[in-house]
């Protein structure tokens, strides 16, 4: 190569912009995604040493509370078998009930989608891409985002709040989907695992005083945050694969049968695997090949 021509290759070298740098492999602990009442809202992000450009929002929840215990545990035995299918992980916690009703927990989860697309770029995925995945009340809230997502706002104030947090595919399992049948179901004193989602208070302005709502307020409530409600008519519902164990006594095994079959109804994408299991995040764990399998085809 003559001289001139060393010469303008270097000229278009100096001019090009750098290539972006890749994120490391590697866990980054406590990423703060949104504050409220001056606590900080945290996810951890896991990006495997042979990234896909896609990514999995594992939702970090059991009976609607976020625990460093639960947290512990998916990064010993979840997070690592989405990481080695290549998708980079981003393992939300919300803030806990009893101090946040559902809904606000549901605002929570959008909030944490919409972060993780705004940080698209950094982390080298494609926001258009990504799956989302829990069990119990972590399939509940990554049920919503499937189906009852928050549209973007382009000119909103808050930067977030211009992209949407609808996720791509949904994988979870025994999510409870009809609150309003669970409100029903749980008539036993002895046994009311629900019973805290379900009183909801609300400050009013001529006592001061936290009261409870009302039972029709009550139910509308519940008809707002349950998937099987929200699922109504939403053929563009985000395609969803639940698992979820015919022993299973806490959220019995119809609640996914009817969301399954409302979504079919509605022409949406929906698969139920019916095992021989309870309510049990050991017992589900032999299953969560599966749940990388169904992000596999549906996010390439």
């Amino acid at each position: 190569m003559s001289a001139r021509l060393l010469l303008a290759a270097a000229a278009v070298l100096a001019a090009a912009p750098p290539a972006p740098a890749q994120p490391k492999p590697g866990t980054q602990r406590d990423v703060i995604y949104a504050k409220r009442d001056g606590l900080a809202l945290t996810m951890d992000v896991v990006v495997p040493p042979n990234p896909n450009g896609r990514g999995v929002v594992l939702c970090v929840s059991g009976g609607f509370q976020s625990r460093e215990e639960y947290l512990r545990a998916a990064h010993l035995f979840v997070v690592p078998a989405f990481a080695k299918a290549g998708y980079t992980v981003f393992a939300v916690m919300h803030g806990s009930q009893p101090r946040y009703t559902v809904p606000e927990i549901v605002g929570h989860v959008h909030q944490a989608v919409r972060f993780v697309k705004s940080k698209a770029d950094d982390y080298k995925i494609d926001p258009d891409k990504l799956g989302m995945a829990g069990m119990s009340s972590g399939g509940h809230l990554s049920l919503m985002m499937g189906c009852a997502w928050e549209d973007a706002k382009p000119g909103a104030a808050d930067p977030l709040e211009r992209y949407s947090s609808k996720v791509a595919a949904v994988a979870c399992f025994f999510p409870p989907t009809d609150f309003v049948q669970l409100d029903r179901d749980e008539l036993d004193p002895e046994q009311r695992p629900f019973r805290t989602l379900f009183d909801v208070r609300r400050l009013d302005p001529k006592t001061n005083k936290l009261e409870r709502v009302t039972d029709a307020e009550r139910r509308e409530f519940g008809r707002r945050c349950s998937p099987l409600y929200c699922a109504k008519d939403r053929k563009d519902a985000a395609p969803t694969f639940i698992v979820h164990g015919r022993r299973d006594t806490l959220v019995p095994v119809h609640q996914s049968q009817m969301l399954h079959d409302l979504m079919r109804e509605c022409g949406a994408v929906c698969k139920l695997d019916v095992e021989d299991i309870g309510h049990d995040a050991a017992e589900a764990l032999k299953f969560l090949p599966r749940l990388v399998e169904w992000f596999d085809a549906r996010l390439k």
